[in-house]
């Protein structure tokens, strides 16, 4: 008899602690974005879109090294 508050109360606590965890991952996978995203954007535009950039400027003005 004793056991059935009991057994509820653990019941209780657990899906409360299940809660609580769920809701401080979340914040973390949130946080953690921005310290990611400082660190991958620099990197994705010096190796992804400056060389296209230079390509692209040095074609444009002429210094294709492709002209006689």
């Amino acid at each position: 008899a004793a056991a059935g508050p009991a057994a509820r109360l653990a019941a209780q606590a657990r899906a409360d602690w299940a809660r609580t965890t769920a809701a401080r991952a979340r914040r973390a996978a949130v946080m953690v974005t921005v310290p990611v995203g400082l660190c991958f954007l620099p990197a994705f535009i010096a190796v992804g879109v400056l060389p296209v950039v230079i390509g692209l400027a040095d074609g444009v003005l002429g210094h294709g090294g492709g002209g006689g």
